[in-house]
This record gives structure tokens, C-alpha cells and sequence, in this order.
């Protein structure tokens, strides 16, 4: 084993989240020790994650909702008439932001977290926006019209450990 993981793997034995076996085993997909490497999911190792709902991962994505160069050819057709040419509204400003997903070795969703590129927060920001959702009767009642099914639906929520995490949205 690499010099890098096997201070990983020691690490992670000081945490309590893995233990070392005295010799390195084959390991199926469900974690079970096979006998032979033909069914084994991964190589032989001397270490066993024992709770993997304590190791986070993070994956970093940005974007920018700048439409001028996001390389669509062909998107979805629209029908109208034949002296008419379609046109839809979309922005060429720039707003750049990052979506970072946090996620748990056993494969549970933490947490979802976006950083707008912006100096303070705008409303819709944090409650996004849904134009195929129908809206409350008085529209100027901003908070009637959040949650699922609304205009105002709110960011994407994780379910860990039975409790519900909303998503975190903040500006640098």
C-alpha cells in the first residue's frame, strides 16, 4: 500500500472510523470477506471502515448562469407560426456561484451547500425559482408562495441520519 494511504488508513484507525486486521483481506460489494480475489469487489486490504456514516466527502462544482457560452446547439423546440421566429429570453450577465456536495462513505447525501460570487444575498437566491409553479392568489405574500410545489421552492434538501438538512446557501 502507498506510503499516503496507509497514513490515510492509520489515520482513520485513530479517529475510531476504521480497524486494521492483522493480515489484508478480499472484500465484496457488500463489505463481506471473500475467500478469493475472483469476487472481490476491490484488491486486499488490511483495513476496514467500521463506520462510514463518520468519513464526509466534498466535491466542488462551479458554474455560471451565463448563457452566451454554455455551447447549446439544439435545445427543446418550440411550434408557432411561420412568419414568426421563436425567441426565448436568457441571460448573458455573468453570476458565477459553486455547489459543493457533501456526501458520507456509506453513500448518504449530507448536506448541499451553493456560494453565490456576489456581495450580499438576493431573496431568490436562496429560495430559487419555479415559473411552472402556481402561485397563491396574493402574490405579493411572498412567504404563502414558498415550499415545495411553489414558486419559491428552496434549495435541494438531504435526509441524514433521519433528520431533514436544508440546503446552505451563503456569498463570498
Amino acid at each position: 500500500m502507498d506510503e499516503m494511504y496507509q497514513e490515510i488508513s492509520q489515520n482513520l484507525c485513530s479517529a475510531g472510523i476504521a480497524c486494521k486486521h492483522p493480515e489484508a483481506l478480499w472484500r465484496g460489494k457488500t463489505r463481506e470477506v471473500v475467500e478469493v480475489q475472483e469476487p472481490a469487489f476491490e484488491g486486499k486490504s488490511g483495513f476496514e471502515l467500521i463506520h462510514p456514516g463518520h468519513l464526509i466527502f466534498v466535491d466542488e462544482v462551479g458554474s455560471n448562469t451565463s448563457q452566451a457560452k454554455d455551447g447549446q446547439i439544439r435545445g427543446q423546440t418550440y411550434l408557432c407560426s411561420v412568419d414568426v421566429r421563436p425567441q426565448n429570453w436568457a441571460t448573458t450577465k455573468d453570476a458565477n456561484f459553486t455547489v459543493l456536495g457533501f456526501t458520507a462513505a456509506n453513500g448518504e447525501l449530507l448536506l448541499c451547500a451553493i456560494i453565490f460570487a456576489a456581495k450580499s444575498m438576493k431573496r431568490e437566491w436562496v429560495t430559487g425559482f419555479d415559473p411552472f409553479a402556481e402561485r397563491i392568489e396574493n402574490e405579493e405574500n411572498f412567504e404563502e408562495n414558498c415550499g415545495e410545489d411553489r414558486p419559491y421552492p428552496f434549495g435541494p434538501t438531504c435526509v441524514f441520519n433521519g433528520k431533514e438538512v436544508p440546503c446552505l446557501c451563503c456569498n463570498s
